[in-house]
């Protein structure tokens, strides 16, 4: 079931653009983030393309890197890496309605059977359910709100999030 789901959003992140991009202006469709909590874990830096707008309505994927921890149990450089994608959907002006859907991709150091670091890939699904400040023309965006995680795609955890970036 998740290959099928990554697979899935996989070729709507690719479709959506090319295939609505008629309907976006040319300015305010980039937008670049600091994500506290949500997909990426603790924090993340994330770039976001708005695909398709119509009146109140916007579309638009995303893609970040996280990191969790940067030293290992060792205390040697050995980050904990999370690559969140997905894509948001947002109703509203310059106050937005946001829900979103996504999967995570994380590599996560533990102590192995032999007592040394052995990283770990998991993939994880993703929700959330917020607001967003955004202006269309571009500026200041603010984004907060509610993310469950779905561990492995069967363990649910809960996330806020709250992120501040431009839109340009």
């Amino acid at each position: 079931m998740p290959t099928s789901f990554i697979i899935c959003l996989i070729c709507l992140l690719t479709w959506t653009p090319c295939c609505l991009a008629q309907e976006v202006a040319e300015s305010g469709n980039d937008l670049i983030y600091v994500e506290a909590g949500g997909y990426g874990g603790l924090g993340s830096i994330n770039y976001e393309r708005i695909s398709y707008r119509k009146q109140l309505f916007q579309l638009g994927p995303r893609i970040g890197v996280g990191f969790n921890r940067f030293m290992d149990y060792r205390n040697k450089f050995n980050p904990d890496v999370s690559i969140p994608f997905g894509v948001n959907f947002c109703y509203g002006t310059k106050w937005k309605a946001e829900i979103g859907l996504g999967t995570t991709f994380s590599s996560v150091v533990h102590v192995g059977p032999d007592l040394e670091p052995e990283r770990i890939s998991q993939v994880h699904g993703n929700a959330s359910i917020g607001f967003r400040y955004q202006k269309t023309e571009g500026g200041l965006l603010i984004r907060a709100g509610y993310s469950p995680i779905f561990e492995k795609f069967s363990y649910l955890r809960h996330w806020p999030y709250l992120a501040i970036g431009i839109v340009f």
